[in-house]
């Protein structure tokens, strides 16, 4: 959808394994290689519902793009094709450094 995007639908981190910054170096490494091959933004995905990685992703420094909708201050995407629920996207500028 986005030519100059790195795109981002999945990552987790273990429930046990978190808050050792292992989410944020998996996105450095991610960003690194995005601005290797030419990406100016990184792009990534959540369930509305997930609070904690709505928090995450902002911590990091992504910033929430406009939904449908807004839902508790987030912008929230209907799932207009009833796959996997409404979701919130984010989007980081790799022109401003990485993480």
């Amino acid at each position: 959808r986005f030519p100059d995007a790195a795109y981002v639908h999945f990552m987790g981190v273990r429930p046990d394994h978190r808050r050792l910054g292992l989410g944020k170096e998996l996105y450095r490494r991610f960003a690194a290689l995005a601005c290797e091959r030419g990406r100016t933004r990184l792009m990534a995905e959540t369930g509305a519902f997930n609070r904690r990685s709505v928090a995450f992703h902002r911590s990091i420094g992504f910033t929430l793009e406009p939904g449908d909708a807004v839902v508790d201050g987030i912008p929230v995407h209907y799932d207009s094709a009833g796959i996997g629920g409404d979701y919130v996207v984010f989007s980081m500028d790799l022109r401003e450094g990485l993480l």
